[in-house]
């Protein structure tokens, strides 16, 4: 089931965020020669000479930066869209801003190969249209912003994605813990039937015992008395006893004995 809930932290959306938030601010960053030249010109103040060579060296290697960080933030945006459910709105949205940083790279640098390829001096020269041309412009400033809404969106599904795994994972706890309890619960029914079952076990074998004591001091006393009824078998200690037995005997009275028995048996025999 992917993280166990004991080893998650919560420094692993840290870390993403922290890489989204380098990415975010490293593409405002490679536009600041842009802002710093367009505020200037807000302002009424137009680069010249040395200031005008150090912007433009400046978007030389604003260029280079953004080209890298491009690539960086395409890995990034890719890496988190894999995670997502396909075909959900998420989904979509990463795959178009992903699409759209894939095609202004294209669309950035196919003017600037036409221009140094014709030998051309500026840039209205590639763009005989002004409206082609703003297109151009917009397509250049806007990819750092493109990024930045990229990544935000990678940053905030990702978040997301690990919020549900941990409610999933929470949940999935929750129910391993109820099992768990049940089962104690019917771990200790079960122990305490054994427990029943031993202790009544243990009172039957005592109560066996206990009878075949009895069985046995009875059978004692019976070998120790020396006058037997030969009609019912019971014993007596005196011959007194006997005869008054022998007058209420009921197997007497019966007309059944052992010794009749044993007669009957002999003579069949």
């Amino acid at each position: 089931m992917s993280k166990n809930i004991l080893s998650y932290s919560p420094g692993n959306d840290n870390r993403i965020t922290t890489q989204a938030n380098l990415l975010k601010i490293a593409a405002v960053t490679i536009a600041i020669p842009r802002y710093a030249g367009a505020f200037a010109l807000s302002a009424g103040f137009v680069a010249e000479g040395y200031l005008h060579t150090s912007l433009g060296i400046s978007e030389v290697i604003a260029g280079v930066a953004m080209a890298v960080l491009e690539g960086f933030a395409i890995a990034f945006i890719l890496n988190k869209w894999r995670l997502l459910k396909a075909s959900s709105i998420a989904w979509y949205a990463l795959l178009t801003v992903t699409s759209l940083l894939a095609l202004s790279l294209p669309l950035v640098a196919i003017p600037y190969l036409y221009f140094m390829q014709n030998g051309f001096e500026a840039v209205r020269d590639v763009f005989p249209n002004i409206w082609l041309q703003n297109a151009w412009n917009f397509t250049v400033a806007f990819v750092p912003m493109l990024v930045v809404i990229g990544v935000g969106l990678a940053d905030v599904n990702e978040l997301e994605r690990e919020q549900k795994q941990i409610d999933f994972e929470l949940e999935a706890s929750k129910k391993r813990a109820m099992l768990e309890m049940e089962l104690s619960k019917l771990q200790l029914t079960v122990e305490q039937a054994k427990t029943a079952n031993e202790l009544e076990m243990r009172k039957l074998r005592a109560q066996y015992k206990v009878d075949i004591s009895n069985v046995e001091a009875r059978q004692e006393q019976k070998m120790s008395k020396g006058f037997i009824c030969e009609h019912c078998g019971e014993a007596f200690e005196k011959q007194r006893q006997l005869n008054g037995h022998l007058a209420h005997c009921k197997v007497r009275a019966n007309g059944h004995s052992k010794a009749t028995e044993l007669e009957q048996r002999e003579g069949v025999g």
